[in-house]
């Protein structure tokens, strides 16, 4: 008889599964709006137990790193945990096998979370052009190219780094005039514009 596993569901609602089942169901909801039995981090709890094939932890871990992924920019809360950011770093760091769909996902997290930390900061709202898309476009390749190599993430640690060397990046910008330079040319040519009309 297959072991079976208590889950606890987003409202209290306890389940008992299988891990067949519970992979199935995940794999089944993982298309919706993060319809989930349970949250990230009871799902990878779960996993995570001594004794769940890999198989299925696998497919649950990847099934929510891409949901992550996916998500990690548009800042919407409504379906996670305070804890759920562990558990996804926990699925990212415990992914290890190099298959193509594995890269794939984790790459796609890593980038999600380079350009989350940019969106983040004031600069985002300060500045336009594209002296400021270049520097963002070649940042964020550096840092992915950078932490993409390495084997484990320790994502809080890594937030705060590439927020201060993104802070610092950007100042060091402003000092040198690279963003004042260009907004004065766009200025000059609009006012061209309106001259000749």
């Amino acid at each position: 008889m297959e072991k079976k596993y208590e889950i606890i569901g987003w409202k209290g609602n306890k389940y008992t599964l299988t891990a067949k089942e519970l992979n199935d169901k995940i794999m089944n909801e993982k298309r919706s709006d993060y319809g989930w039995i349970a949250t990230a981090t009871e799902l990878v709890r779960v996993c995570n137990i001594s004794g769940f094939p890999q198989e299925y932890s696998k497919n649950i871990k990847l099934a929510i790193l891409n949901y992550y992924a996916n998500t990690e920019t548009i800042f919407d809360e409504s379906h996670t945990e305070p804890t759920d950011d562990n558990a996804v770093h926990d699925c990212y760091n415990s992914l290890k096998e190099t298959e193509e769909e594995i890269v794939l996902v984790k790459n796609k997290y890593l980038k999600a979370i380079i350009k989350r930390v940019r969106q983040e900061s004031l600069s985002f709202f300060i500045h336009t052009g594209r002296a400021f898309q270049k520097i963002n476009n070649k940042w964020e390749k550096e840092k992915f190219e950078e932490f993409s190599q390495k084997e484990e993430v320790d994502f809080p640690i890594l937030l705060k780094d590439l927020k201060e060397d993104y802070d610092n990046l950007i100042e060091k910008a402003e000092e040198e005039g690279i963003f004042t330079t260009e907004a004065e040319k766009i200025e000059e040519a609009i006012k061209k514009v309106f001259v000749s009309c």
